[in-house]
């Protein structure tokens, strides 16, 4: 792996703290990621964040990405996301409680992939 900021571990009550929320909701590896490694951008591209749970709330409004039947979201349910991660390009990863969804909500394109 290609670190480009300094590693920036989380402190153990921190680490508990987010294990306590909810571990099962976070992809594999997200805690233990954040845990060795902590916030950071890594290969110069991925930002790597705590959950940000507010972030994307005033995105709902601005209806940027198209939403159709196979969308695995809908448009109000972006503001529900919760951001774990950025790229230097604006894309964002983000992960929906109610449906279980690890989703990538890129910048440049106007619909969401999963």
């Amino acid at each position: 792996m290609y670190i480009v900021s300094q590693p920036k571990p989380l402190s153990d009550d921190r680490s508990q703290a987010l294990a306590k929320e909810d571990a099962a909701f976070f992809p594999p590896g997200y805690l233990q990621f954040l845990g060795q490694f902590g916030e950071g951008t890594y290969r110069g591209w991925m930002n790597v964040q705590l959950p940000d749970m507010e972030v994307l709330k005033p995105f709902a409004e601005y209806d940027l990405w198209e939403h159709d039947e196979d969308s695995p979201i809908t448009a109000q349910q972006i503001g529900q996301c919760v951001a774990i991660g950025t790229t230097v390009d604006g894309d964002f990863l983000v992960l929906h409680r109610e449906t279980a969804q690890l989703l990538w909500l890129p910048r440049l394109l106007s619909k969401g992939c999963i």
